[in-house]
């Protein structure tokens, strides 16, 4: 008995996968640069690396890499997913973090592309650790089905208590969280809604803020449904004519206003007519700091992408003599995953030896 219990438990040792320690920060830097590679490849990935790593973190498995591409609510994510799988595989990233800790990272990377030359920029502060688990290594086209995302006609309190229940975010991490949506711009060919929240979707600043509270932009309702009352996809729009117009949600707009409770109903009051919600101060505050609401930003956001349930993350290996700092695939034998193994086979040899 006592030889087979020794047996099963060295083959368990040997068998079971590791962990991945975490990268060296050379290996970070190596691997960041292919993220950036692909953003100036394609600016679209600016917004899009974020836009996945948010999808990729709700949910009860937190942020582990997949999606399930069937859930209409990740329309649009699939061809980010497949741009950084490419990088992913061809560059054997998967030697040093997972794809979770990749798609965080490359949505860190975008983050600070877009607020590179804004004002206060050093005020964003995104600090990355690693250690996420992948839900499936082979195949990230799969998620808990049951996954929910928040309503884009939730009103202040439906919002805040979304991004609560989640991320654990206060209302005031809420606002500041959603001002992410500063970047990139929603197709109707993937969520029902149109256009660019604001003008330069590029550019990671404050003027999210500043358009809510701007009235001189005529902001009017419109039911891109085409119907009268009830409706799936009523989004607040710029009162311009021609050209493509910026729009916000009512999950944005309730930021700073008080829309009614029925929000998926046309607003019977115009937009100079509606009250203030909670969170009205800190949008003006917002409005007018882009230091604030970076700091704040990075806060939310650093809570959002280490959801990461019974994972503790770690921090980036400081380089030094043992860091490979090579392209991304090299590998550094470590002592401990490949003398472990022997070391307990040959206790175990010995033990044997002394039953017998």
């Amino acid at each position: 008995m006592r030889v087979l219990l020794l047996a099963a438990f060295i083959a368990s040792a040997v068998a079971a996968p590791s962990a991945l320690a975490a990268p060296f920060q050379c290996q970070v830097d190596e691997v960041a640069k292919h993220c950036d590679d692909l953003i100036k490849e394609n600016l679209e990935n600016l917004p899009g690396f974020v836009r996945l790593a948010f999808h990729d973190c709700v949910g009860g498995n937190g942020c582990n890499g997949c999606l399930d591409l069937s859930n209409g609510d990740n329309a649009g994510m699939e061809v980010y997913m497949d741009r950084l799988e490419d990088k992913y595989d061809e560059n054997k990233i998967q030697d040093m973090m997972s794809r979770a800790d990749f798609w965080v990272l490359c949505s860190h990377v975008a983050i600070n592309s877009g607020a590179k030359f804004v004002t206060d920029a050093d005020s964003l502060q995104l600090n990355m650790k690693f250690g996420r688990q992948d839900c499936n290594a082979d195949d990230p086209d799969q998620t808990a089905p049951t996954d929910k995302y928040p309503s884009p006609h939730g009103t202040y309190a439906m919002t805040t208590d979304f991004f609560n229940k989640e991320f654990g975010l206060t209302a005031n991490e809420t606002v500041a969280l959603i001002g992410a949506h500063t970047l990139g711009r929603a197709r109707k060919a993937d969520s029902g809604f149109s256009n660019q929240w604001v003008d330069g979707e590029y550019t990671f600043d404050n003027a999210f803020y500043r358009d809510i509270l701007d009235a001189s932009l005529d902001w009017v309702q419109v039911d891109l449904d085409g119907n009268d009352n009830d409706t799936d996809h009523l989004q607040w729009s710029q009162n311009k004519t021609g050209e493509a117009v910026n729009m916000m949600l009512t999950a944005d707009m309730c930021l700073a206003f008080d829309i009614e409770s029925d929000a998926s109903k046309k607003e019977n009051r115009g937009y100079d007519e509606l009250g203030d919600s909670p969170g009205k101060t800190l949008v003006e505050i917002y409005a007018e700091s882009n230091k604030i609401w970076l700091a704040d930003f990075s806060v939310a956001y650093t809570k959002m992408v280490e959801k990461t349930p019974n994972i503790q993350l770690m921090a980036a290996q400081p380089d030094g003599e043992n860091a490979p700092c090579k392209a991304p695939g090299a590998t550094t034998p470590s002592s401990s995953s490949t003398l472990f193994p022997s070391f307990l086979l040959c206790i175990a040899a010995v033990m044997i030896t002394k039953l017998f």
